[in-house]
């Protein structure tokens, strides 16, 4: 999908890891799906393709992956983007946790 958007845009390999800050072995594995794409990344592959996030959650069965309000999700992908570094491992480990016991209960 990255590489279909990065395609479409007109953007090189080398131009697009240059706008997101990576190299451009780093977005091939990204294309190839070798390596995962981290919030903060999608965030910044998001901006450089000229994206909204909603595209790279493709619907499966006729069920959007992404959250129905596109402005609330941007909103809350803005506010994570927007943690120090140091700060969202911890936040990650709590939202992990959660998730998990909310599965382990369904």
């Amino acid at each position: 999908m990255i590489c279909r958007f990065r395609a479409q845009t007109g953007h090189s390999q080398v131009q697009l890891a240059e706008r997101i800050g990576v190299t451009f072995q780093q977005l091939q594995k990204y294309e190839k799906g070798t390596n995962r794409v981290s919030a903060s990344r999608l965030w910044e592959l998001s901006k450089a393709l000229d994206r909204p996030l909603t595209d790279f959650f493709p619907a499966q069965d006729g069920v959007h992956n992404a959250p129905e309000n596109d402005a609330e999700f941007t909103r809350w992908a803005r506010i994570f983007h927007s943690v120090p570094d140091d700060r969202r491992a911890p936040l990650l480990k709590s939202v992990r946790t959660i998730v998990s016991e909310l599965i382990k209960k369904h």
